[in-house]
């Protein structure tokens, strides 16, 4: 039937002990040649894709920086496409590819094919450490967990937290005071009674959503030169509204236009 003949399409792919002896003899452009090469690009078997998606990859990786634009030059035309799709696979799979080499990779690509700069788009789960009551300063936490950012030169960077008692905002990163007041203001705000019908967590549960819902759970930052476009005096703040604080999950989502 249809289904039979799709998987019997007799299709190329590259063969694993081939590509193995250019890697043991460091020719690693001519190993990433020849997996693009025989990628193959019309199998209907999902692993067969997987494994030379992999595989290009895996190589990409062995290739130093400096020597990326020769490596992409000895790449003919014809299969720069292929390249650049495996190199969108590997965005897919941050911790099994480094981000910001693969960033570099497709910088290279655009430069040398013309095709001007397009936009990158990167995401990750990261995670705050458990923080007491109040308003915490957490550029920095953030920061260290996407190196990444330092290979944009104009963006955006979309921080987001997957909580409904704890919340994200931005102010004052000098004076401690500032999130001290902060959470006295928010605590007049909104109050700790028995006047709310949501309690089930304590007399913190619903003031924690509430002061959430008004502080909001994401934020929107310039990048500019590989760098947050922060004021002098900004800084990025996790809201804890709860008195039982735990780790707070955060997704990081860049999008913007490589360094050339």
């Amino acid at each position: 039937d249809d289904k039979d003949d799709d998987l019997s399409i007799n299709v190329v792919e590259p063969d694993e002990n081939e590509w193995k002896k250019f890697i043991d003899e460091m020719k690693y452009a001519r190993a990433l040649e020849y997996v693009l090469q025989n990628a193959p690009v019309r199998a209907k078997d999902p692993e067969k894709k997987k494994k030379a998606a992999q595989m290009a990859l895996s190589t990409m990786m062995k290739i130093k920086t400096s020597e990326i634009p020769q490596a992409v030059n000895s790449i003919p035309v014809a299969l720069r496409d292929t390249l650049m799709k495996y190199i969108y696979k590997g965005f897919e799979n941050p911790k099994d590819y480094s981000s910001s080499a693969l960033l570099t990779w497709h910088e290279k690509v655009l430069a040398i094919t013309g095709l001007g700069s397009i936009m990158a788009w990167f995401q990750r789960a990261i995670t705050l450490s458990p923080k007491k009551r109040g308003f915490h300063i957490v550029t920095n936490e953030i920061l260290q967990q996407i190196p990444e950012i330092n290979q944009i030169e104009i963006g955006l960077m979309n921080v987001f937290i997957q909580h409904t008692s704890a919340s994200l905002s931005i102010n004052e990163n000098a004076a401690p005071d500032v999130r001290v007041d902060m959470e006295t203001i928010f605590n007049k705000l909104v109050p700790e009674d028995n006047s709310y019908e949501h309690l089930d967590e304590g007399k913190d549960d619903m003031p924690a959503h509430a002061k959430c819902s008004l502080l909001g759970a994401s934020l929107n930052i310039p990048i500019s030169s590989g760098r947050l476009a922060l004021g002098t005096w900004q800084g990025i703040y996790l809201c804890e509204h709860r008195n039982r604080a735990r780790h707070r999950n955060i997704v990081v989502t860049i999008n913007g236009q490589p360094k050339k």
